[in-house]
């Protein structure tokens, strides 16, 4: 189905419709659960050649990205089903949880990661670290009205050392605004010119950065999803 009317307007009930934009996100916050789900249970098997600090990280990166799809899907869907284990059968019998308790789980998941992820000024820029743990459980926390909580785990971004709100010039800010000559610019403009995100940059605003770049391995493609 097309997702433009016959005269060229966007018809939303197509494109907001199951077989658009709604149903591209669920499939997508699912899968992703589905992936972290996956790394949980197999890093944990008996089975496993992992040593235990190797599991601890493993489990927290992923159920750093478990909470992530998972508030996405509460914020979007409010009560949606809670899967915390690998599924290895067919499976159509799946009941929505309270939104609360989707918001309870998140928030479970990204305490353990917080706790146990690297600091972000010992992993490399590319990994998760705690501090965009900790950034995303203040959300969590502001959404089952836990204000204080949230508080204290923006505190923790905020406050550490090697975090800080740009103010002078930086990275790359030799560009022109459509060639324009008199364009100058300024440090905000500086913290969205291309190169500017990672903190190797001098970027100490960024909590974490996805590494996208066309035609490089992991890097994505023109769609730039």
């Amino acid at each position: 189905t097309s997702r433009y009317d016959t005269d060229g307007s966007h018809d939303y009930s197509v494109l907001w419709g199951p077989n658009g934009i709604i149903g591209d996100i669920w499939v997508t916050c699912f899968r992703l659960i589905y992936d972290a789900n996956v790394v949980i249970c197999r890093s944990a098997n008996e089975d496993s050649e992992l040593t235990d600090e190797q599991k601890i990280l493993i489990q927290a990166e992923a159920r750093f990205f478990r909470a992530y799809a998972y508030n996405i899907l509460a914020n979007l869907y409010g009560g949606v089903p809670i899967i915390l284990e690998e599924i290895t059968t067919p499976k159509r019998d799946f009941v929505r949880a309270a939104r609360e308790d989707v918001y309870k789980q998140c928030a479970d998941d990204l305490k353990f990661a917080a706790a146990n992820l690297g600091d972000i000024d010992k992993v490399d820029e590319s990994r998760i670290n705690k501090l965009a743990a900790s950034h995303v459980l203040t959300e969590v926390y502001i959404s089952l009205g836990k204000y204080q909580d949230a508080i204290d785990e923006a505190t923790k971004v905020i406050s550490h050392p090697n975090m800080a709100l740009m103010t002078q010039r930086f990275g790359t800010n030799d560009e022109k605004l459509f060639n324009d000559p008199s364009f100058e610019g300024d440090v905000y403009w500086d913290l969205f010119r291309q190169g500017n995100q990672d903190r190797s940059a001098g970027n100490t605003e960024s909590i974490w950065v996805l590494q996208y770049s066309y035609n490089v391995e992991g890097g994505g493609d023109s769609n730039y999803e």
